[in-house]
């Protein structure tokens, strides 16, 4: 025999007792049943709100790793260094050709070496070096003014110079352009 419950003796449960907080808006807030659950969350978000600074740390320290295997393994001389598609399939160089080489050049504390295998890749790395310090700072709660951003003309410029150097460096001939060559 089946039982059944009286609605009645069941005790109502209390607002308060959602585990996930209420904005003021919500119907629920007001006594009535939530239209849906909220999914608690996943281990990642946990990770991020518990530990926010993980992220870049993790992200730094693979940057790291693979610097430190491009010093000691010389991508001039092959290894498991991946090859640039473009490269392989028209005998163009790519904007990033030669990146690997010039970060090998910079761990040696070659820079004109560096600068010879790709002028774009040496010339970015502070920059980066500086986003990452700042998303760093950031994520241990540091408070770092933003700078303004950049408008869609300065991306299409940037974009434009790098279309350049890419068209510029092929060009055979002229020694200049080919000291922009990856191979020189």
């Amino acid at each position: 025999m089946a039982t059944t419950t009286d609605p009645a003796s069941t005790p109502a449960r209390a607002v308060d007792d959602h585990p996930y907080p209420r904005r003021d808006g919500d119907a629920s807030a007001h006594g009535e049943a939530p239209a849906w659950t909220p999914r608690p969350p996943g281990r990642l978000t946990r990770a991020h709100v518990a530990r926010p600074w993980l992220a870049p740390v993790l992200v730094g320290s693979a940057i790291c790793l693979a610097t430190g295997y491009t010093a000691w393994q010389d991508p001039n001389a092959g290894g498991v260094f991946p090859g640039c598609p473009l490269r392989e399939a028209t005998g163009w160089d790519c904007p990033g050709c030669g990146g690997l080489r010039a970060t090998h050049a910079l761990t040696r504390g070659d820079l004109a070496g560096a600068l010879d295998h790709n002028v774009v890749i040496v010339a970015l790395l502070p920059a980066l070096v500086v986003l990452w310090g700042i998303w760093l700072l950031r994520s241990l709660g540091v408070r770092i003014p933003r700078p303004p951003q950049p408008k869609a003309p300065v991306w299409w410029a940037l974009g434009a110079l790098l279309l350049a150097f890419t068209v510029i460096r092929n060009i055979s001939g002229v020694a200049l352009f080919e000291y922009l060559n990856s191979t020189t």
